[in-house]
């Protein structure tokens, strides 16, 4: 059994019953708890099993929960979709690459050959 209590005070202590992990080697307990409040908070542990009892405590700070910085997050959002539409725009472009000019073959005197192929 796990007991929260506030140092200061500010609420009733909590109770959880802690839990076997099989997940962790059969172990391990755990339990999950929301904290009304940050601040100080003493942790109480008793255990009582087929080897024996035992109690133990600790103190604990809680912090206070921290929040989305929405700021950021829309920062984030329009320059990537500014990202997406240039790479759609980009994809979309035909790609025009002008083509390179012909080459005219010369004859082994350097003149132009006729047009219908004879000299």
């Amino acid at each position: 059994v796990v007991t929260l209590t506030p140092l200061d005070g500010s609420t009733a202590p909590l109770t959880a019953q802690a839990t076997l992990q099989s997940s962790l080697g059969n172990i391990y307990y755990e339990t999950d708890a929301i904290l009304p409040s940050a601040g100080d908070w003493r942790v109480s542990l008793a255990v009582q099993g087929r080897e024996g009892s035992g109690q133990g405590e600790f103190t604990m700070s809680a912090a206070a929960p921290r929040q989305a910085n929405w700021t950021l997050i829309a920062i984030g959002g329009i320059l990537l979709l500014g990202i997406l539409a240039l790479i759609i725009w980009r994809a979309a472009t035909p790609n025009r690459r002008p083509e390179p000019p012909r080459r005219v073959r010369r004859t082994a005197g350097g003149a132009l050959p006729a047009p219908n192929g004879r000299e």
